[in-house]
């Protein structure tokens, strides 16, 4: 299940799975992912891989001090616009999970 929601200006999408990488059929839970439409998305799923990559929020409690992620933090992210943050994993390990 996902929904679509207005945040900073933004239209976002929320899912659980991060993007799907349409060219790896055999990634996990494939199906089931979201396709790229270049709107942000916030989602779970790869708990401690990434805070941010590309255009996506992961809000796992993992990579967050295991709190939840603050609505102000999410729209500060969206307004300054797509960076992988400092200290995360390289872009390409958003596939793998």
């Amino acid at each position: 299940m996902e929904m679509r929601l207005e945040i900073a200006g933004d239209s976002v999408l929320l899912n659980h799975l991060p993007y799907r990488n349409v060219a790896d059929v055999s990634q996990k839970f494939y199906a089931l992912r979201p396709l790229d439409e270049g709107r942000w998305l916030i989602h779970g799923h790869v708990h401690n891989r990434w805070k941010v990559s590309r255009k996506q929020i992961n809000v796992s409690v993992d990579v967050w001090s295991f709190e939840p992620v603050a609505w102000d933090t999410i729209a500060e992210i969206i307004r300054q616009g797509p960076v992988d943050l400092v200290g995360n994993p390289a872009s390409a390990d958003a596939d793998d999970y």
